[in-house]
Parts: structure tokens; C-alpha cells; sequence
């Protein structure tokens, strides 16, 4: 399928999942926006339906079309920022930014149906502190928080994730994180789990 660029773009599809909860008409449009984020080499098109496409350089008429992967439960889409570095952006984060009003400035959201891989704008919603807290019980880890024992990834081993530190580590480093996350059976969103800390910090 073919989308031209553009700040706004707009199509049509009929669309209807009957696991939905959420009182929803039979019918819905589905809006595409663009995202540009400075820092980022990437351009997205973002959709309220959670779909996202790429914007490349060698031929941006012709976004494609990412299925990403998860990360913690939530779907991400990795991404790379101008320094060469890898990174990662949260697809309902995304959605939620470009497609869900919030008037009073929250910066946390949730997914009203509980369900992380509803990333519809009418599926999430931004919040107080106080009350993701509350939601956030619900659930062992989040996207912005784990808990200080949360294991991504039960295959590894204390001395795994040291030898996998020093990899990822090295200034000097030219394996892929792709190769790397192969080589020790974890996808690379549990690599970059491990490399900000966010799992295993306890291991140095």
C-alpha cells in the first residue's frame, strides 16, 4: 500500500476486533501523523490504530511498513539516534503523543483495557503519578520501571550477563547488537534492558 508524506495523512480502513472492550462504532478511520524527533535519524508515520511505518531516506515516498518487537510486554520499534547509537522508541507512547489529548501535561500512560498490545489512541490514556501508580500494580514490570529482581530473560546467568556487559561495553565494540542478543539467545530488547540498566543491574 501506498503513502505519500505528509504531516497529516489520512485513509480510510474498515477496521473491528471483537476482543475490544471498549465501547467503539463498527467503523473506524485510521489516521496516519508523522513523527520527527531530533536526536533521531529515524522519520515514523504513526497510526491511531498502533501501526507503524518507516520513512527512509533512499526512498521516502514509499514508507515501510515495521512490525517492531517487545520489549517488557510493550511493543517498540528500535530506532537509532544521530550519534550512531542505538535506541528504542515505545509504540503506544508514540501513538499516545501524537493522537491522545492531555490537557494537563501527565507524562505516563496506560492502557484502559490492560491489555500492553492495544496500542489504539482510544486504548490508552495519560495519567497522574499517582494514579499509574496505582495502575501499575497490576503488573510486575512497566515500560518506565522494573522491579529490582525482574529477570527478562530466564536463560541467563549471572556470568552470562557479565560477559555480555563487557560486549556491549567496548568502546571498540563491532558486532551488531542483533548478532550479539543472537549469540546468547535474547532478543535485543532484552540487550538494551540489560545495557540501561534496567535488569541484571545488580550484576558489574
Amino acid at each position: 500500500m501506498y503513502f505519500g508524506i505528509s504531516n497529516f495523512i489520512k485513509l480510510t480502513i474498515q477496521y473491528f476486533n471483537p476482543a475490544d472492550k471498549l465501547p467503539t462504532s463498527m467503523s473506524v478511520k485510521e489516521e496516519w501523523k508523522e513523527h520527527r524527533e531530533e536526536g533521531l535519524r529515524s522519520r515514523f508515520l504513526i497510526s491511531n490504530l498502533g501501526r507503524v511505518q518507516s520513512i527512509t531516506s533512499t526512498d521516502p515516498e514509499n514508507p515501510i511498513l515495521l512490525s517492531g518487537y517487545k520489549n517488557a510486554g510493550y511493543h517498540a520499534i528500535p530506532t537509532r539516534k544521530v550519534d550512531g547509537k542505538n535506541t528504542l522508541r515505545y509504540v503506544h507512547k508514540l501513538v499516545a503523543e501524537l493522537f491522545v489529548p492531555n490537557p494537563d501535561g501527565f507524562d505516563k500512560i496506560i492502557f484502559i483495557d490492560r491489555d500492553r498490545s492495544n496500542c489504539k489512541a482510544r486504548n490508552l490514556k495519560w495519567v497522574s503519578d499517582e494514579d499509574y501508580k496505582a495502575y501499575r500494580k497490576e503488573f510486575a514490570k512497566s515500560a518506565y520501571d522494573y522491579k529490582p529482581d525482574f529477570k527478562p530473560n530466564t536463560k541467563l546467568t549471572p556470568a552470562k550477563v557479565k560477559m555480555l556487559k563487557k560486549m556491549i561495553n567496548d568502546p571498540n565494540r563491532k558486532t551488531r547488537y542483533k548478532i550479539i542478543a543472537k549469540r546468547f539467545g535474547i532478543t535485543v530488547g532484552t540487550l538494551f534492558s540489560i545495557k540501561r540498566g534496567e535488569s541484571w543491574k545488580e550484576v558489574t
